[in-house]
């Protein structure tokens, strides 16, 4: 869901973190988007988990290393076998 679509009224994939591990990035330097927009998300699909990595843009290309070895933690251990 982005912010695009909250504006727009739609409705969001509520119980979408009941179903399914949901991990979501946000650089707390966003420009477009402050924080709370993925907080907001976080908590509309009704859970999951909020990485706010400091020193990141809105891109996140900033904090590429950052992203990589959080992924390669947090996949395994949501769908390992």
């Amino acid at each position: 869901m982005t912010f695009a679509t909250q504006s727009a009224g739609c409705e969001p994939a509520e119980g979408l973190a009941e179903r399914v591990p949901v991990l979501l990035f946000h650089g707390d330097r966003d420009e477009l988007l402050p924080a709370a927009a993925s907080e907001m998300t976080r908590m509309l699909i009704g859970g999951g988990e909020l990485v706010v990595l400091p020193g990141a843009g809105h891109l996140l290309t900033e904090a590429a290393t950052t992203l990589r070895e959080r992924l390669l933690d947090w996949v395994p251990a949501r769908f390992a076998d």
